[in-house]
């Protein structure tokens, strides 16, 4: 017993060495809990076993435990570069005489606090990561769209082919006549049967196409978004070069007929004009001015281009026509030439991610004088089909024009179509504006214009530089500036020629002309001040010539295509005027709603 005393009293009184020395090595060490084997606290990995001690984080987003060394969670991906919760993953073992219990530690990986955001480039990566996945779901609707625009074409196109076969038939012709309508004829069937579908079919299978393979940028709805934007400068080509076939092609039916009468000429009132000459030789010498008219609104494009192709880069020439669509969308230019180059830049760099880049061939052709005209035209052409639905419940009481013989009522809308506008916006716009452009040119001496600002007060700033030359042709419209002294002159003129139209005064129409026909000179009269003479010329002759040629080519002999030709160029035209109308909401709600919110709009 004594031995067994002594024993368990040098056992006791060796159990607070153990002790001390544990807690001792407990500081200095930590214990695996996987094998129990004691290891040295700095260590991430147990020596023996390779069991990891390394501390682990919460995530913010999943509330997941990640290991502390993980830049992002392995779980949804979020950065961890923030000052987190942590835990230990060590514990006791049973064999061990202690236990050592989790404990929540706080810890700062960063000293500074700004470092607890995101850093830039991690920022951008997750952003762009975001707009891929939404791109992807986009694209994944966009090919489901582009089937269904592809079966709808497809669908056109059958109606388009069995619409021929059913009209060509005896069974339609009776249908035609139960309704109680003339005889339709061939020319004017087929052109409207084209002009209905044809048009259709090119925009779903280009939308339909785009949608499935075209992906500028990664994105097929861009891609849909630039296919409509070539099929609608296309549709203004083939539109222009159509109302050129068709009126050229009239030449070759007018008879060698001499004719002997007078043509009128508007100032205010009537002047007659005597003509006697054959009526072949009269056709060519309009035809003659429309094909100047012509000239002039390809030429300047085309002079343009062969001087920048010498001195400038494709690049820089997409820069200045994508500076030219920008102005169009932000008419409003700052003083400061800086901020208008700054303003300018940061537009075209928003019209580009929002519309897409597009080579400078298609800028070169959209902002061809003749192209705005079409569109131009078709845009008045649609509103003045509305107006006239609109005012049909008036339009009650006989016309006193009288339809002549087919020749005569073409030339006649041809010589109107020349004559009225020299009448309505060359003498009534265009002289008074060499006025109003001289005292611009000499207000841009400094001189002159202290002097005057001394006398009169501060004048509004000088906006684009005019030469001489400007001055010079001031006369003939295509001014530099738009301002109140044009506006001005814009609603008198557009006035005046909606009042000749009427009876009472030098027309021959009842007063529902009067409205339909002053927003007709509307568009002519702005034609004429951003385009010139020759591009209200061109309306007008095309819009009279194209209307006449559809009603009255069919009853001349062997003419019945040029019937088809004229019918389907004027569906076409309503078309292209509801595109360019979409094309203007589109512009202004991207003004109101993108521009202003990124502070680039005036």
């Amino acid at each position: 017993m004594a031995s067994g005393d002594k024993l368990m009293t040098e056992n006791n009184n060796n159990d607070d060495k153990p002790n001390e020395q544990t807690s001792e090595d407990t500081r200095d060490s930590q214990i695996c809990s996987n094998c129990g084997e004691k290891n040295p606290i700095n260590n991430l990995f147990c020596n023996y076993c390779g069991h990891h001690f390394v501390e682990k984080v919460k995530c913010r987003r999943c509330d997941r435990e990640i290991p502390v060394y993980n830049t992002f969670c392995g779980y949804c991906g979020a950065p961890m570069r923030a000052t987190q919760q942590t835990t230990r993953t060590t514990t006791e073992t049973p064999h061990q005489g202690f236990i050592q219990q989790q404990q929540p530690i706080q810890r700062s990986y960063y000293d500074t606090p700004s470092m607890s955001r995101l850093p830039p480039e991690v920022e951008a990566r997750l952003i762009e990561q975001q707009r891929l996945a939404k791109l992807e779901s986009r694209n994944t609707l966009a090919k489901i769209f582009g089937i269904i625009f592809l079966i709808i074409g497809i669908g056109v196109l059958i109606n388009y082919i069995t619409s021929i076969f059913i009209y060509s038939t005896e069974y339609f012709e009776q249908i035609i006549a139960d309704y109680g309508y003339e005889e339709v004829s061939d020319g004017l069937l087929y052109g409207m049967l084209t002009a209905l579908n044809l048009p259709a079919i090119v925009i779903f299978f280009g939308a339909g196409a785009s949608l499935i393979w075209y992906k500028p940028e990664g994105n097929y709805w861009k891609g849909m978004y630039q296919t409509l934007r070539f099929i609608f400068v296309g549709f203004s080509m083939v539109l222009a070069l159509i109302s050129i076939i068709s009126t050229i092609t009239w030449l070759f039916y007018n008879p060698s007929v001499q004719i002997t009468g007078y043509e009128s000429f508007w100032l205010f009132y009537i002047i007659r004009i005597p003509v006697d000459m054959k009526i072949s030789n009269l056709y060519i010498a309009l035809l003659s001015v429309y094909l100047f008219c012509i000239f002039i609104l390809i030429l300047p494009p085309i002079i343009k281009s062969v001087k920048e192709r010498t001195s400038q880069s494709s690049d820089k020439e997409v820069t200045k026509y994508k500076t030219e669509e920008a102005n169009e969308i932000e008419e409003t230019k700052p003083e400061n030439p800086d901020l208008e180059l700054k303003s300018k830049t940061e537009t075209i760099s928003r019209l580009e991610a929002k519309k897409g880049r597009m080579p400078a061939i298609f800028y070169t052709i959209k902002n061809t004088p003749l192209i705005k005209t079409m569109e131009l035209l078709g845009l008045s052409m649609i509103v003045s089909i509305i107006l006239i639905f609109i005012l049909s419940p008036f339009i009650n009481e006989e016309t006193t024009v009288e339809l002549e013989d087919p020749f005569i009522t073409v030339i006649a809308v041809f010589w109107a179509g020349i004559f009225e506008e020299i009448s309505f916006r060359l003498i009534l716009i265009g002289v008074p504006m060499i006025i109003v452009v001289i005292v611009r040119y000499n207000l841009q001496n400094k001189q002159t214009r202290e002097k005057i600002e001394n006398s009169f007060g501060k004048l509004p700033k000088s906006q684009p530089k005019l030469t001489i030359i400007d001055v010079v042709l001031s006369f003939r419209g295509k001014y530099k500036i738009i301002g109140y002294p044009e506006w001005i002159l814009v609603g008198i003129s557009s006035l005046l020629f909606g009042f000749a139209h009427w009876s009472k005064w030098t027309g021959g129409w009842g007063a529902w002309k009067i409205v339909q026909a002053a927003v007709a000179g509307f568009f002519l009269s702005y034609a004429f001040v951003k385009y010139g003479l020759t591009s209200a010329i061109f309306i007008h002759v095309t819009n009279n010539v194209i209307s006449a040629l559809s009603i009255f080519s069919a009853e001349i002999d062997n003419a019945e295509f040029l019937a088809g030709f004229t019918m389907f160029l004027t569906m076409i035209l309503l078309l292209l005027g509801l595109m360019k109308a979409v094309s203007i909401i589109i512009n202004l709600v991207y003004k109101q709603f993108v521009l202003k919110k990124s502070g680039i709009s005036r």
